[in-house]
């Protein structure tokens, strides 16, 4: 499990303004969080403006992905998505047939009409010979309701060992069929 609402390098926002609210942004990590939006889109750019200003940076290393993704933005008694967490696997021989994934999650009260900001998604970290199977991998954003933001996407590497050799290189992958993904949440 990654952070939880309001926590991370990259955690979502959420401001109150005496004419109008925002609802709570989504986590960034390996990309940006939406922007939480006016329950009234009359403030639309107010929230845009402002969240803008406080808005956290994606953060880390592309190529060496190792931090958990960050919590959405709360909204009033409202927590954010927790994001996605941290998976490392080692082996000679790596098949997946089913899915592995530390996606975001979205926030945790779909009730709200002015929700909560979405997780960002996490880390995954793959070390293998030989990759096969039909599997997906994924670390995407949380999904956000109405007005909270999207939570952004992770951060995924997968490293090759060639027979005999004592480092790893960048993907190669001959057997594996699945799909990947890092995209970050949709707004519902």
């Amino acid at each position: 499990m990654g952070c939880t609402s309001d926590k991370g390098i990259g955690r979502g926002t959420y401001q109150p303004f005496s004419k109008f609210t925002c609802g709570g942004s989504g986590g960034n990590y390996g990309g940006f969080g939406g922007i939480g939006l006016s329950p009234t889109s009359e403030f639309d750019m107010e929230c845009i403006y402002f969240l803008k200003l406080a808005e956290h940076m994606p953060y880390g290393l592309p190529e060496d992905p190792f931090f958990e993704g960050s919590g959405g933005g709360s909204f009033d008694q409202k927590s954010g998505g927790v994001g996605g967490g941290v998976i490392i696997m080692i082996s000679e021989v790596f098949r997946t047939d089913g899915n592995i994934s530390a996606d975001g999650l979205s926030n945790s009260d779909m009730s709200s009409p002015n929700p909560a900001g979405a997780g960002a998604g996490g880390s995954i970290q793959l070390y293998y010979t030989v990759m096969s199977g039909k599997g997906n991998i994924t670390a995407d954003g949380g999904y956000s309701h109405t007005f909270g933001g999207e939570g952004g996407g992770g951060r995924i590497k997968m490293y090759f060992k060639r027979w005999g050799d004592n480092f790893f290189y960048g993907v190669h992958v001959k057997y594996w069929f699945g799909n990947y993904s890092i995209n970050c949440g949709i707004r519902k």
